[in-house]
């Protein structure tokens, strides 16, 4: 592990606020030679006046990964094997000098004001809050993936109140029936780890990340044991702090994060089965296309096209909104997703039985 040197940005804050502790920004990164040298220069080219670290987590990389990260002046973990993102923030967690933890994937380019909105938040809120999380969004949308996870938004917080059994039939009417979108300041269920903080105290006084985790899914994990410790109010979202967020330009990596996120799910739901199941329209567009295919296949096949747009909302405001039709295919696009994540589920339950 390397410290950082005296003389990096993050170390020479503009004029040092002696009433507000220290930020840790952490990074935790496998592979991501190509990336992460955007992200650290970002990250030193803060408008600031707290003092805060960087620490980047190599997680198992076969890269330059740490070598880069090294160059530029950060504090580095090297992880001997690649154990996944909640073993690599519970190393970082340890070696976080800060109050606060600020969090950041290593395709994200913060903002230069970010390290301070994060500090002046955490400034404005009670002690019991121990969660700020802001806002993500593509860096750009110059790709057909780009654009529609624009739409998606998959990195959006969860908001309260959460279903304390979200089973199928629940998440079908959400689904079906989603409730407006809220704005501004308030109390959430989770937010991103792309762009989340935490008060450091309350988060090693519930253990930390779940180190089992290994991809998706450790934010919600954490957020849900601090409501229980310290209240639903604890996590709270600040639409104003924004992390642009440099997603794949191909559409197979939206697939790969469902699957991911999915088989987390399914991990997290042998342990304890108030957590999200399936994603219920995949099973809904199987149980009405079937008794048709068997009677009409070209019938079952018309169906299985109309379905979608049909059942997953937004799409055409979207075409409304930027006058084309591209949005006419993000409902399939959605649809794959669930596959995804329903296929991720199944081998997260999988995997926990064969341990």
């Amino acid at each position: 592990m390397t410290n950082p040197t005296v003389d990096t940005a993050w170390d020479k804050p503009v004029g040092v606020d002696p009433v507000m502790p220290m930020i840790t920004a952490a990074i935790c990164s496998y592979n991501g030679a190509a990336r992460i040298g955007a992200t650290l220069a970002a990250l030193a080219g803060q408008i600031h006046t707290v003092p805060f670290e960087v620490v980047v987590v190599d997680d198992g990389s076969t890269d330059e990964t740490a070598d880069i990260a090294e160059r530029a002046g950060a504090t580095v973990i090297r992880l001997d094997e690649n154990r996944g993102r909640g073993y690599a923030l519970q190393e970082a967690i340890k070696v976080a000098r800060g109050a606060f933890l600020a969090m950041a994937d290593d395709d994200c380019v913060p903002l230069p004001n970010w390290i301070q909105q994060l500090a002046d938040a955490w400034a404005q809120v009670p002690h019991s809050v121990t969660v700020i999380g802001g806002c993500v969004r593509p860096l750009v949308v110059d790709t057909f993936n780009r654009r529609y996870v624009d739409f998606r938004k998959p990195l959006a917080a969860q908001e309260l109140p959460r279903n304390p059994n979200p089973g199928v039939a629940a998440r079908l009417h959400r689904a079906l029936f989603p409730p407006p979108p809220r704005t501004g300041r308030r109390s959430v269920f989770s937010t991103a780890g792309a762009n989340m903080s935490l008060r450091l105290s309350a988060v090693r006084e519930v253990g930390g990340f779940d180190p089992a985790i290994h991809f998706g899914g450790e934010e919600d994990a954490l957020c849900r044991r601090l409501q229980e410790a310290f209240g639903c109010d604890t996590v709270q979202l600040v639409p104003e702090i924004n992390m642009p967020h440099d997603f794949r330009a191909n559409l197979g990596d939206s697939l790969r994060r469902s699957r991911a996120y999915g088989r987390s799910h399914g991990q997290q739901w042998v342990r304890r089965k108030d957590l999200p199941t399936v994603q219920p329209i995949p099973f809904l567009i199987a149980a009405i296309t079937m008794p048709v295919f068997a009677w009409r296949p070209k019938f079952g096949a018309l169906l299985v096209a109309l379905l979608p747009p049909l059942l997953y909302r937004g799409w055409l405001a979207r075409c409304r909104e930027t006058h084309t039709l591209e949005p006419i295919l993000y409902p399939y696009v959605r649809l794959l997703e669930d596959v995804a994540g329903d296929v991720g589920f199944l081998a997260g339950l999988r995997d926990e039985a064969t341990v």
